[in-house]
C-alpha cells in the first residue's frame, strides 16, 4: 500500500468538529486513524456501533484509584487491543500512562507505526477518573 491509500481512511472528528459550512469535519488518512484510535481508547462497552462487542478496554479502570499499578494495567489494556482489535494494525513505537493526582486523570501518549500505511500515529489523550 502507498501513502496515497491513507486518504480511504476518513472518519467524523471525535470532537464533533464543524467546518466552515457547519458541517461535521471530516478528517482524511493519518488524522482518520490518529481520530479512530482516540475513540476507541475512550469508548465503553458496547458504545462501537459497528462492532458493539469492541471497544471498552480503558474505561474498566476509569473506576479505579489513580495509581502506578493501575497505569500499568491500563497500558497492558491498551497493548491488548492493539493486538486483537484496532484496524488498520499498528506497531507500538511507544506507550506512557501517567497518573495526574491534580487532576484526577489519566494522561495518555502513544506513539505508533502503520506498517500498511506507512505512517507514524502519535496520539496524547487525558480522561478523568471517576473515584
Amino acid at each position: 500500500m502507498n501513502s496515497k491509500n491513507i486518504t480511504t481512511y476518513s472518519d467524523y472528528s471525535l470532537y464533533a468538529d464543524v467546518d466552515d459550512l457547519g458541517n461535521l469535519k471530516v478528517l482524511i488518512g493519518k488524522e482518520a486513524v490518529e481520530n479512530a484510535l482516540k475513540l476507541w481508547i475512550a469508548s465503553f462497552p458496547g458504545e462501537m456501533i459497528r462492532n458493539p462487542s469492541k471497544g471498552g478496554y480503558v474505561s474498566r479502570w476509569l473506576f479505579k484509584s489513580l495509581s502506578n499499578e493501575n497505569a500499568q494495567s491500563i497500558k497492558e489494556a491498551i497493548i491488548e487491543c492493539l493486538e486483537e482489535d484496532f484496524y488498520p494494525t499498528l506497531s507500538l513505537t511507544a506507550l506512557k500512562v501517567i497518573p495526574n493526582y491534580d487532576k484526577a486523570q489519566w494522561e495518555i501518549k502513544l506513539e505508533a507505526y502503520s506498517p500498511a500505511l506507512k505512517i507514524n500515529i502519535n496520539i496524547e489523550e487525558s480522561m478523568r477518573s471517576i473515584t
